[in-house]
C-alpha cells in the first residue's frame, strides 16, 4: 500500500482544500490530516474519506509523529516557522512543499536545502496561490514566440485573505517591506514603497488602488520566459462578483508583450476567475505539486531545491483549473484609453433609469450571458438595477417579484426588461462554509431557503412557467446517446409520469444562488421559471459541478442524508431526481462543449445510481 501524504495544517482552509481535491483526483491515495486540534483534524478526515487524523508539535523536529511513521511526502500548509516539517522530510528522504514563507522568508528554507542538497526533493511554492498565477501567465505565452513584458494584476477579495494563517502570511510580508519587486529591462529592482502604487483593473472595468509587490512570481516568469520586465502588482478589496451582490471572487488580470513566431507584434490580455475567490485556485496549485511530489503523476523528482514552473505542465494545470470552474478568458476592452469606453460612457445605458428612480452608481457595470447590472444605491440603500436580455431571464425576474422578498431578493420596483432589487452584503458565502468545513450547515441552509420558497402562495407568477417535461427537452434529445444519458432519461421519464408535491420551482438552487442579505438572512436570487415536483430543486444540492466536493462519494453519502432529514422527501426519490437532473446538467454541458463539467455530473449520477442499486439489493436480501 502507498504510504499516506502527510498534510501539515490539513484541518485548515489551504490544507482541507487541498485533501478535498487530491481525494477527488486520487481517490484511493492514503492522506493524513495533522494538526493542533485532533478533533477538528478528525472531522476533516471524515469528510474527505479514506483519511486519517494525528496532532503535531512543529517545535519539534520529529513533529511529535511515532518513530514508526511512513509517509511519502510532507506538505506546509502553514508557515514551517522552525523548518521542523522541512528537516523531518529531510530526515526521511521525503519530498517537502511549502506555501506560506513567501519571497521574504525563503533565505532559510533555501539554505536547508543546499547544506543537504541530496536529501529530498523541496517545492517552494510561496507563489500567489500556490503557483497558480505563474503557471496561467505562462500558459497564456505558450502563444508567443518572444516575450517582452509580462505584468500581472491580482485581485484579492478583503473576505478572503486564507483564513486565519493566510492573513498572517500577508500581516507578516507586509509588516517586513512595502518595497516591489520587478524586473525592469533585464534587472531585478526595488521600489521604493512611495513609487509601488498603482491602480489594478477589474473585470468589470473598476480601477482598484493596488501596487507592486515582492512575490516569487516575479522571478519565476522572468527567468522561465527571459522577459526583460515582469512586474506583479496586487488590490485587495471589493471584487467584481461582490459588487454585483453574488460571493467573493478572484480575478488575476494578466498582460503580455512580445512576438508570435511569424514575428508580429502582440499584446496579450487576459483574465484569470474564480466565482469563489482564491481557495479554490491555491488547493489545485497545492495539489498540482502534491501529484509531482508523491510520484502520482510524472516522473520521479530529484532531491534539491525546485518552483511550481520547473515541475508542472502550464497546459495541465490550465485543464485542472478548468475542472474546478476558473476561466481564462480574453479580457474587455479596458474601461478607459483607446478603444474603450470611459466610465461615464459604460453608465450611458443606464443614465435614464438612474433618473428616473432617483439612484445612483455605486460600482461598475456588469454583463452576464443573459443579462446587464449595475450595482446602485436606492434612498441611502445598496440595490442592484438588472435588465434581462433573454426570455428565460425575463420570466425569471417575474418569479423573484411573485416572490415578494419572502425567502428570495426582494424586487422594490420594475418596468419593463429592468428591475430594482435588493443586494446582498453580508460577508456569509455558502461555497466557502461547504469548502470549510462547515458543508452540513450549508446544506442546511440551502434547504431551509428551498423550503421557504416552496411554501404555498396565492396567485401565479405574472409569467408562463415551463413544465419540467419540457424543461428536460435537452436529455431527451441524448437519451441514445450512451448508457448514461439512457439511465438518466429513464428516470426522469419515471418521475415526470407521476408527479407529486408540484410548486413553483426555483430552477437552479445551488451554493451562489443563495446569498447573505445580512439582517435579512439568507435569500435566494436569480430563478428560472419551471414548475414542477419539488424534489428537482433539492436534487440540484447534490449536483452542483462549480462545487470541487460533490462527486466525492463520502461527502455524497453524508450531503445526502442532510438533504433527507431537512426536506423530508423519501431518500429513494430523492436519488431518482438526482440520477435525472444530473444528466440534464450533463446535456447542458455537452451543449456548451464542457466535458469537464459534464462527466463531473456523470459521477454524481453514477454515485446517486449506486445509493439505488445498494438500497435494492438490501431489500433483496431483507425478503430472502
Amino acid at each position: 500500500m502507498r504510504p499516506s501524504i502527510l498534510i501539515l495544517g490539513g484541518s485548515g482552509q489551504a490544507g482541507s482544500d487541498t485533501a478535498a481535491l487530491l481525494r477527488r483526483w486520487h481517490p484511493t491515495v492514503p492522506l493524513t490530516i495533522a494538526g493542533r486540534d485532533l478533533d477538528r483534524a478528525q472531522r476533516v478526515a471524515g469528510e474527505v474519506g479514506g483519511a486519517t487524523a494525528v496532532t503535531i508539535d512543529l517545535r519539534r523536529r520529529d513533529l511529535g509523529l511515532p518513530d514508526d511513521a511512513v509517509y511519502s511526502a510532507v506538505v506546509a500548509a502553514l508557515w514551517d516557522d522552525r523548518l521542523n516539517g522541512l528537516r523531518y522530510a529531510q530526515d526521511r528522504g521525503l519530498p517537502y512543499l511549502s506555501i506560506s514563507s513567501g519571497l521574504l522568508d525563503i533565505g532559510p528554507e533555501v539554505v536547508a536545502g543546499a547544506q543537504r542538497a541530496s536529501a529530498a526533493p523541496i517545492l517552494v511554492a510561496s507563489h500567489f496561490c500556490a503557483g497558480i498565477a505563474t503557471l496561467a501567465a505562462l500558459d497564456v505565452a505558450g502563444d508567443l514566440d518572444r516575450i517582452d513584458s509580462i505584468r500581472l494584476g491580482l485581485i484579492l477579495d478583503e473576505t478572503d485573505t486564507g483564513g486565519p494563517a493566510g492573513t498572517a502570511d500577508l500581516e507578516r510580508w507586509s509588516a517586513v517591506t512595502a518595497a516591489g519587486l520587478v524586473r525592469h529591462d533585464g534587472v531585478f529592482t526595488w521600489l521604493s514603497a512611495d513609487t509601488t502604487q498603482v491602480d489594478v483593473r477589474a473585470v468589470d472595468g473598476a480601477q482598484m488602488a493596488g501596487h507592486s509587490i515582492p512575490i516569487l512570481d516575479v522571478p519565476s516568469l522572468a527567468l522561465a520566459t527571459g522577459a526583460p520586465d515582469v512586474r506583479v502588482d496586487l488590490a485587495v478589496g471589493e471584487s467584481s462578483s461582490r459588487r454585483r451582490g453574488k460571493a467573493a471572487s478572484i480575478e488575476i488580470r494578466i498582460d503580455m508583450t512580445g512576438t508570435d513566431a511569424t514575428g508580429t507584434s502582440r499584446r496579450l490580455s487576459r483574465y484569470l476567475i474564480h466565482p469563489h475567490g482564491q481557495r479554490p485556485l491555491t488547493a489545485v496549485g497545492i495539489a498540482l505539486g502534491v501529484e509531482r511530489l508523491a510520484g502520482l503523476r510524472g516522473d520521479p523528482v530529484r532531491p534539491g531545491i525546485h518552483t511550481p514552473e520547473s515541475l508542472i505542465d502550464p497546459g495541465y494545470a490550465a485543464q485542472r483549473l478548468s475542472e474546478i470552474g476558473a476561466v481564462l478568458a480574453d479580457a474587455p476592452p479596458d474601461s478607459a484609453g483607446p478603444g474603450g469606453e470611459s466610465a461615464g460612457q459604460a453608465l450611458d445605458p443606464w443614465q435614464e433609469v438612474l433618473a428616473r428612480w432617483d439612484l445612483s452608481a455605486d460600482g461598475a457595470p456588469l454583463a452576464t450571458p443573459g443579462s446587464d447590472l449595475l450595482p446602485v444605491r436606492w434612498n441611502g440603500r445598496p440595490a442592484m438595477l438588472k435588465r434581462a436580455n433573454t426570455p428565460e431571464e425575463r420570466a425569471g425576474a417575474a418569479v423573484l417579484r411573485w416572490w415578494g422578498g419572502d425567502g428570495a431578493a426582494e424586487v422594490f420596483t420594475h418596468e419593463g426588461d429592468t428591475v430594482l432589487m435588493e443586494r446582498a452584503t453580508g460577508d456569509g458565502d455558502l461555497m466557502a462554509m461547504a469548502l470549510g468545513g462547515r458543508d452540513d450547515e450549508a446544506t442546511r441552509i440551502l434547504c431551509d431557503t428551498v423550503a421557504h420558497l416552496h411554501r404555498n402562495r396565492p396567485g401565479a407568477p405574472a409569467t408562463d412557467l415551463v413544465p419540467l417535461r419540457e424543461w428536460f427537452a435537452s436529455l431527451a434529445a441524448v437519451r441514445e446517446d450512451g448508457p448514461r444519458y439512457a439511465r438518466s432519461w429513464e428516470a426522469a421519464e419515471a418521475l415526470l409520469a407521476d408527479p407529486r408535491d408540484e410548486v413553483v420551482l426555483h430552477g437552479d438552487v445551488h451554493h451562489d444562488n443563495v446569498l447573505d442579505f445580512g439582517a435579512r438572512s439568507w435569500l435566494a436570487i436569480d430563478p428560472k421559471c419551471v414548475t414542477g415536483e419539488r424534489g428537482y430543486d433539492y436534487a440540484n444540492l447534490l449536483t452542483n459541478p462549480d462545487l470541487p466536493t460533490a462527486a466525492e462519494p463520502a461527502r455524497f453519502a453524508r450531503q445526502l442524508d442532510v438533504i433527507v432529514t431537512a426536506s423530508g422527501l423519501p431518500r429513494e426519490r430523492l436519488l431518482r431526481w438526482v440520477v435525472a437532473f444530473a444528466g440534464l446538467s450533463a446535456a447542458w454541458f455537452d451543449e456548451d462543449g464542457d466535458s469537464g463539467r459534464r462527466d463531473r455530473d456523470f459521477a454524481v449520477a453514477d454515485l446517486a445510481a449506486a445509493h439505488l442499486s445498494d438500497a435494492a439489493g438490501r431489500a433483496v436480501r431483507a425478503l430472502s
